[in-house]
């Protein structure tokens, strides 16, 4: 049987089979190899044995290598590309799912505005778009289709020299309130709520940084919601104004304070950031005027701490307030506030309910 070897190798040959042995592919450094060792006389057991590759695979390159001409032999190194299997969604399908994200999730009975992929998997389904889909594909065909889905992030630097005693305090309290029955805290803050879109996450286009908001100066009415979730069960207590100053702020302080000694409490311990309408000087001499009077007639007692500036992430209302946010008014124009209000505590019952179960 005559020996199968590789054919005549030129020095400049030899130097090309050497880088390409230095391939990032481990098939096309393999096959260099074989063509070296073989030149070099070995058999082609010995070369499976050395690369690890069976003796007939090991022969049928040297033949293939041998048999092409001068050109097409260094095509051969090149992996043949595997088309696979068919796609199972076409471009119909793909054109669909950007059609129905376009639109309002509440247009498909959805209870808010913000489009998920198993939303969007569960409303092709729906409307006759496929007989079934996954969400993992429905990602495949819009990240196909050059959108992405994308939250916009504002990186804040700490900038506060008082960081770390400011954090320690707050984490001392928050263990107090949870060691002792008498004593409850809360994360205090409010945010604004109107009838105009805002930037939230969503599905974007290629073009596109982040949604393209046109603010509207004619919807009607806005008002904003102080809330105080509680550190032990992570109720929240919600206040609606029309305004935002410290007025607005005692009264919901003072809500707070009732509901708290109806329970039993001794020390109510509130949470905030450093607004101005917090720090306000008709604010804090009705601190020390109301704890005069608790200490005096023996009521329940006010202790306030703040957080330190520009650290949102130590108070986990604001997450609450970003999803609310997200899932309430969305991207989506409101012309009517009491409708919006609505929906609004429609989704911090829901959420109400969804502890109650884990508890």
């Amino acid at each position: 049987m005559k020996k199968i070897q590789a054919g005549h190798l030129s020095k400049k040959h030899l130097k090309k089979l050497r880088r390409l042995q230095r391939h990032r592919l481990t098939i096309v450094s393999r096959r260099a190899t074989i063509l070296i060792l073989s030149y070099q006389g070995r058999s082609c057991s010995q070369i499976a044995d050395m690369v690890g590759l069976h003796v007939q695979t090991v022969r049928n390159w040297i033949k293939a290598f041998n048999s092409a001409d001068r050109k097409g032999r260094w095509n051969l190194f090149k992996p043949q590309p595997h088309p696979g299997r068919k796609p199972t969604f076409d471009e119909k399908v793909q054109q669909g799912l950007l059609d129905i994200f376009k639109e309002s999730p509440r247009k498909y009975g959805f209870s808010d505005s913000r489009w998920t992929l198993h939303r969007l998997a569960e409303v092709a389904v729906r409307t006759g778009l496929v007989s079934s889909i996954s969400h993992e594909s429905v990602r495949r065909l819009i990240n196909k289709s050059k959108h992405s889905y994308r939250r916009l992030k504002a990186w804040l630097k700490i900038t506060d020299s008082q960081y770390d005693r400011k954090k320690r305090w707050r984490d001392w309290a928050v263990a107090w309130a949870k060691q002792d029955a008498t004593v409850s805290a809360v994360y205090q803050d409010e945010s604004w709520f109107s009838g105009n879109p805002r930037l939230v996450r969503g599905w974007v286009g290629p073009l596109h940084k982040g949604r393209v908001i046109i603010l509207q100066d004619n919807l009607p009415g806005f008002w904003v919601l102080y809330a105080a979730m509680d550190v032990e069960d992570s109720r929240v207590h919600r206040y609606y104004a029309e305004k935002c100053n410290n007025r607005q702020v005692k009264k919901q302080l003072l809500r707070l304070l009732k509901h708290y000694e109806q329970l039993g409490k001794r020390v109510l311990i509130v949470i905030w950031d450093n607004a101005s309408y917090h720090k306000a000087g008709r604010l804090r001499r009705w601190f020390r005027r109301y704890n005069r009077w608790a200490k005096r007639e023996g009521r329940i007692r006010l202790l306030v701490i703040r957080l330190p500036k520009r650290s949102p992430w130590l108070n986990p209302i604001e997450s609450i307030f970003m999803h609310t946010k997200a899932q309430v008014p969305g991207p989506l124009p409101y012309y009517d506030p009491y409708e919006l209000k609505r929906l609004v505590e429609l989704h911090f019952e829901e959420r109400e309910a969804r502890l109650a179960q884990t508890r």
